[in-house]
């Protein structure tokens, strides 16, 4: 870790890691560099798998806890006792929509550019979840999402593109939407037998 530190405590400039992962500059946030490796397809093994995994959340527009969250409310509506069609259907008609989303779920961008940009004080080897996780906090509370959208996250993932007009009203309408979805398992899961089976 003395190398690395000693690496990025220089003047910021592209850097080979094993003759093989070179690491670039990305962009200046709060006073702070953050750095991305050139290929982000070449990308060392522990940050690449943890890229892998927040890949194909951003591209599903759902996480692991969502699809967990819904199983489970599925299992619900049918050990109630008595299967009521229509929770099924919404909770069917929401797993669509989510999938059919057109611009990825903000969560999902942040998740994707904590493991893509890191700072000096980051390993570019291995993906810290706590550390991670502060980031995501930082950016969330700073409102990034629009600025990770003109990142090279955009060269990376084409389908971050919004529609060029009314992006923002855009980008509200589908937060609100997920919102809703995620209402629905809530209070599906969190209601009491007499209950059961009722999504509002």
């Amino acid at each position: 870790m003395s190398f690395l530190r000693r690496l990025f405590n220089r003047k910021p400039k592209s850097y080979l890691l094993d003759d093989k992962y070179e690491i670039v500059p990305a962009f200046e946030w709060n006073g702070e560099t953050y750095y991305m490796h050139k290929d982000p397809i070449n990308t060392l093994a522990g940050r690449g798998l943890t890229s892998l995994v927040f890949m194909e959340e951003l591209l599903m527009r759902c996480d692991k806890d969502y699809l967990r969250d819904h199983i489970a409310a599925m299992k619900q509506v049918f050990n109630n006792g008595q299967i009521r069609i229509d929770s099924i259907i919404r909770l069917n008609n929401n797993l669509e929509e989510r999938v059919n989303f057109l611009a990825a779920i903000p969560d999902h961008v942040y998740k994707m550019a904590s493991v893509t940009f890191f700072t000096k004080n980051e390993s570019p080897f291995k993906y810290d979840p706590t550390t991670g996780a502060e980031k995501i906090k930082a950016w969330q509370a700073a409102d990034m999402y629009a600025f990770f959208l003109q990142t090279p996250l955009k060269d990376l993932i084409p389908s971050l593109a919004l529609p060029e007009n009314n992006s923002e009203q855009f980008l509200r309408v589908q937060e609100r939407i997920n919102e809703l979805h995620l209402t629905s398992l809530r209070d599906l899961l969190s209601s009491n037998p007499s209950t059961q089976g009722m999504l509002n």
